[in-house]
């Protein structure tokens, strides 16, 4: 096994600890037609080959999904709000696990640092695989930004454009 091979494992526990500031706090309950009628959201969930997402970072899990998300993804609607954010990663492809888990690392320290008059501003960009329900491959791209963060700049709602 070549050196590239054998560092592409990636754990949820690697990928959870550049997210998750575990100071105790209630999860929110999902809400799934919180955004709806968000004057940014709705238009763009119309957006053909789009979907939209917002996580709770403290809980990671999902607490708003655009309709079209379970059809674009091929996973089913009880996995992405079960499952949360770690459903997903469990279906990135091995080799991508390593570098989600890498960039979380840059986009959470970078983030932190950034001055708060700057945070609105703040999107950062993916390109991974994942395995949709029969197993099938195929490339996303995802634009991040923060939509909410507490004091210490760590970010506790960001919004996903996939």
């Amino acid at each position: 096994m070549d050196q590239a091979a054998a560092q592409t494992t990636a754990t949820w526990a690697d990928f959870e600890k550049w997210w998750i500031n575990k100071e105790g706090k209630e999860p929110p309950e999902a809400n799934f037609e919180l955004y709806s009628h968000h004057p940014l959201f709705s238009p763009a969930i119309n957006i053909s080959n789009s979907v939209i997402a917002v996580i709770d970072i403290k809980t990671m899990m999902y607490i708003y999904t655009s309709p079209n998300y379970p059809e674009f993804t091929g996973w089913s609607k009880e996995d992405i709000t079960k499952g949360g954010v770690q459903f997903a990663f469990s279906r990135l492809v091995p080799h991508d696990q390593a570098g989600v888990v890498a960039f979380s690392e840059i986009i959470n320290t970078y983030f932190r640092e950034l001055p708060d008059s700057q945070k609105g501003y703040y999107r950062s960009y993916w390109d991974f695989s994942v395995k949709d329900d029969k197993d099938k491959i195929f490339r996303v791209l995802q634009q991040d930004c923060a939509i909410k963060h507490d004091t210490h700049g760590n970010i506790e709602e960001l919004l996903l454009f996939v």
